[in-house]
């Protein structure tokens, strides 16, 4: 897979999401399996998700480092 292909399947996942109010997505390709990404996601009960991936999708998905913060209303 190329990271172009992990980035899209994220955005469509997050799209797709009944309870996702806003979201803000950045991306950051840092070779062809390697990459960056940034989110911050407003749920409907106010709630927000803010996460960082770096992540090499060569084989399989390696999240090399990851930070993942829920805060609720």
């Amino acid at each position: 897979m190329l990271i172009e292909d992990y980035f899209q399947q994220v955005q469509i996942l997050i799209e797709c999401s009944k309870i996702v109010q806003l979201f803000n997505l950045e991306t950051e390709k840092r070779g062809m399996y390697e990459g960056f990404i940034r989110a911050r996601l407003e749920f409907k009960d106010n709630s927000l998700l803010h996460l960082r991936e770096f992540v090499y999708v060569e084989i399989s998905l390696d999240r090399k480092m990851y930070s993942y913060q829920y805060m609720n209303s």
